[in-house]
């Protein structure tokens, strides 16, 4: 039954915290991509979420990171702290998680969901006033789980398509020799 399903998927996600990502350290450069991506994050909340008091505490004026600054052509969105952490601290779970992710038989976005889900219980949510932060997070959580696993479906596809234009190549050599 479905809550059998939900229920089993949060189950392995909460066993799978027993992993500390605290330390995993991303590098500057995907720390810097983490920002564009919360910023992105921050433009889609405001778009889902009308509160004066959400949308006052989503974004920063101040531009800390250079490749986010060397992107902005003014339209970019800025996002709060609070936000850019959060964000970051995802990717660094689910980059800790993915070998058990994969490995499992559950679905891949559904249990990064159940993992984000019961891991950011206890994080810094700030961006969000406390009427909005579930709806919040949850839309968080889901952009973060799909940007994740979509460039992971990327660079499995291309480096299966690699593998075979490889092969492919190495194969014509062999009928050119014979």
């Amino acid at each position: 039954t479905p809550t059998q399903s939900t229920s089993s998927i949060n189950d392995f996600a909460r066993n799978m915290l027993i992993n500390d990502c605290d330390h995993l350290q991303l590098t500057e450069d995907s720390q810097q991509v983490v920002v564009y991506i919360a910023g992105y994050i921050s433009l889609s909340l405001s778009e889902h979420i009308q509160c004066p008091d959400c949308l006052s505490s989503l974004n920063s004026n101040l531009i800390s990171s250079e490749y986010v600054r060397n992107l902005n052509q003014g339209g970019l969105t800025l996002p709060c702290t609070s936000l850019q952490h959060y964000v970051l601290s995802a990717f660094c779970l689910l980059e800790v998680s993915e070998r058990e992710i994969r490995s499992s038989t559950f679905p891949w976005i559904s249990l990064s969901l159940a993992l984000l889900n019961i891991a950011t219980v206890e994080w810094d949510s700030t961006f969000a006033c406390i009427c909005h932060l579930e709806k919040s997070k949850e839309l968080v959580n889901k952009i973060i789980s799909n940007i994740y696993f979509n460039n992971l479906r990327k660079q499995v596809s291309e480096t299966r398509r690699k593998d075979q234009v490889a092969a492919f190549k190495s194969n014509k050599r062999q009928k050119c020799k014979t």
